[in-house]
C-alpha cells in the first residue's frame, strides 16, 4: 500500500515496551529465561553476544523481505531507546555500531539506518556515531511545540551535522480512554508540530503520536495543506538556510509599536537534564522573551525535599506595566503555590480543594494565577511550599517590543525557493485549552534580508484551512525582499518561488 499511495516508511525493528518490567512487556518477552529465554534482566540484550546474533538474524530476515520495496525510508534499529530497562549509553553504543554496520553489509538498496530515543535531546554516544545516518528524538507534555521544536531541531542539526526528525510528539501521558482529542479536540499541537521542525531544517514534519488525536477530519486538512504547499520542493537538491528577518512593520503606518506577551517553559519529562541542572536556581528572560538557558528549566516544582526542586526564580525586566502568569495544567497531590516579586510574597494559593477526589481531574488542572508586576527589573520567586508537585508555564504580559503584527516567522531559503511560516504565539495547544483565542492580526510589510535578487512568485496559504488566500509578484534587490503579509489569526505559509 505504501509503494501503491506514495507513502514512505520508517520500519522500526524493536523497541522499549518489549524490555520494561513496569509495563509487563518483559514478563512476555521470549529473551525472559522464564519464558524459555537466555536473558536474566533486560539490560543484558545490550551485551549478550547469544542476543546480538539472534538480532542480526532479524536484520537478515527484515532486508530479505522489506530491502527491495522503495516504499522503506529508513531502519529503525529502536523505538525509544533510552527507555529500555538497563539502558547504558555506552552499551548501547557498542551495540548500534555492530548492528548498523551488520546492516550495512548486508542491505543493498543502502536505506538510512539510524535509532530512535524518547528524550528530545537524544544521546550523544550513540547519534555520534557515523554508522547513525539520521537522529531521531521524541518529546511530550511541551505546552508551544512550535517554539521547542524550532530550538532543538536547528541544535541537534548543528550539534551532529545530520538529518534530524521529531519522530513523536504528544500532549503527555495517562491521558484516559480518550487520550489527547478531549484535551486538544482542534489539533492545535498536531498542526505546530507538523510546520515548526519542516520549517527549521528538519528532514520531514514532526510526527505526532496517537491515533484517536490523528483520525480526525483537522488533522487531514492540517496535512494536506502540508502536503500542497511542498509538492516538488527540491529539499535534497539544494542547499538551504533560515530565513533572515530584517523588519516586521504594520501596514498601516499609523500604527505605534507596543509590548507583546511572551510564554517561557521547561522540560516536564521526555528530557535528559544535564547535571548543571539541579544547582540552577535562577533563570534569565531576555528581552525577546525567550529564557537564557531554557535546558536547564523542569517545569515540575515537587514538593520541598524532594528530588525535584521546589522553587525556581527568574530574572526580569519588563520594559512597561505588566503581569507574571502562572500556568498550571497538571498537578500531583497536594501543591501550593507561592509566589514572590523582589522577597515579598505575593500569591499563596493551595491549588487542590479539600473534598472528594471526583469533583477534580489532577491531569487537567489547567487554572493561570496572575501577579501584577511593575515596570523595571525584578526577582520573580516561584516556589512549591506545599506536597506532591505542579507542572508549570509563564507568561510574561507587555515583556517583548515589537512593530509589526505580533507574528512569529520561521523559513528556509535557498537561492531560488522559499518557505515562510508566519504563526501568532498565541495559537498554541496550552492558550486554546484555557479557552483563550488569539486576536486576528492586522495585515504587515515584512522584510528579509540576504535574499538573492530576482522576481519572484509568493502565494499564502491558510494552513488551519488549507486555502489559498493571496498571491503576488515581488522583486527583490540589494539582497532584500518586501513581502505583504496577510491578516492573521493563528498560521499561515508563504512558497515563494524566483522566476529569473
Amino acid at each position: 500500500m505504501g509503494e501503491r499511495l506514495g507513502v514512505y516508511h520508517m520500519l522500526t525493528l524493536t523497541n522499549q515496551t518489549n524490555f520494561r518490567t513496569g509495563n509487563g512487556g518483559w514478563d512476555r518477552n521470549v529473551y525472559n529465561v522464564k519464558n524459555g529465554g537466555f536473558l536474566k534482566k533486560p539490560g543484558e540484550y545490550f551485551t549478550n553476544v547469544r542476543a546480538q546474533r539472534v538480532f542480526e538474524h532479524l536484520l537478515r530476515h527484515a532486508v530479505a523481505r522489506w530491502g527491495a520495496s522503495t516504499s522503506v525510508f529508513s531502519w529503525d534499529l529502536w523505538n525509544e531507546v533510552s527507555a529500555a530497562e538497563g539502558f547504558n549509553a555506552k552499551t548501547a553504543a557498542q551495540w548500534h555500531e555492530r548492528m548498523a554496520r551488520y546492516l550495512r553489509s548486508v542491505d543493498q538498496a543502502e536505506h538510512v539506518i539510524h535509532t530512535n530515543f524518547g528524550h528530545l535531546n537524544s544521546y550523544a554516544e550513540v547519534d555520534s556515531l557515523p554508522e547513525m545516518e539520521l537522529v531521531s528524538t521524541n518529546t511530550y507534555a511541551i505546552k508551544d511545540i512550535a517554539q521547542i521544536a524550532e530550538v532543538w531541531t536547528k541544535r541537534l542539526i548543528e550539534q551532529f551535522r545530520k538529518p534530524y526528525m521529531l519522530t513523536e510528539y504528544g500532549i503527555g501521558h495517562n491521558m484516559g480512554s480518550a487520550g489527547y482529542a478531549g484535551h486538544d479536540p482542534e489539533r492545535v499541537m498536531v498542526h505546530n508540530g507538523l510546520w515548526s521542525p519542516l520549517l527549521s531544517g528538519s528532514a520531514g514534519t514532526g510526527m505526532a503520536w496517537d491515533w484517536n488525536w490523528l483520525d480526525d477530519e483537522r488533522f487531514y486538512r492540517y496535512i494536506q495543506a502540508v502536503a500542497q504547499i511542498v509538492k516538488d520542493i527540491p529539499f535534497s537538491r539544494r542547499t538551504w538556510r533560515p530565513v533572515q528577518v530584517q523588519a516586521f512593520e504594520f501596514a498601516d503606518a499609523s500604527r505605534q509599536p507596543y509590548y507583546a506577551d511572551a510564554l517561557i517553559e521547561g522540560f516536564p519529562g521526555n528530557y535528559a537534564f544535564p547535571p548543571e541542572a539541579l544547582e540552577r536556581q535562577t533563570f534569565t528572560v531576555l528581552e525577546n522573551g525567550r529564557l537564557e538557558r531554557q535546558d536547564l528549566l523542569h517545569a515540575r516544582l515537587g514538593e520541598q525535599r524532594s528530588w525535584q526542586a521546589s522553587a525556581r526564580s527568574f530574572q526580569v525586566c519588563y520594559p512597561a506595566d505588566g503581569q507574571f502568569i502562572v500556568y498550571v495544567p497538571e498537578l500531583g497531590g497536594r501543591p501550593q503555590l507561592t509566589v514572590s516579586v523582589d522577597g515579598k510574597v505575593v500569591l499563596e494559593q493551595e491549588l487542590l480543594p479539600y473534598g472528594p477526589p471526583d469533583q477534580y481531574d489532577a491531569r487537567a488542572y489547567y487554572k493561570k494565577y496572575p501577579v501584577d508586576i511593575s515596570a523595571g527589573a525584578h526577582t520573580i520567586r516561584v516556589a512549591n511550599t506545599g506536597g506532591g508537585s505542579l507542572t508549570s508555564a509563564f507568561e510574561l504580559t507587555n515583556y517583548v517590543r515589537r512593530h509589526g503584527p505580533n507574528i512569529e516567522a520561521r523559513g528556509l531559503q535557498t537561492d531560488d525557493y522559499m518557505l515562510l511560516w508566519l504563526k501568532h504565539p498565541e495559537f498554541n495547544w496550552m492558550y486554546r485549552r484555557m479557552g483563550m483565542q488569539p486576536d486576528e492580526q492586522p495585515a504587515g510589510r515584512l522584510t528579509l534580508r540576504d535574499v538573492p535578487d530576482g522576481t519572484w512568485d509568493a502565494r499564502w496559504m491558510d494552513t488551519v484551512e488549507a486555502r489559498m488566500v493571496g498571491q503576488e509578484t515581488v522583486t527583490s534587490s540589494g539582497g532584500t525582499l518586501l513581502l505583504k503579509t496577510p491578516p492573521t489569526a493563528k498560521s499561515v505559509v508563504a512558497r515563494l518561488h524566483r522566476l529569473d
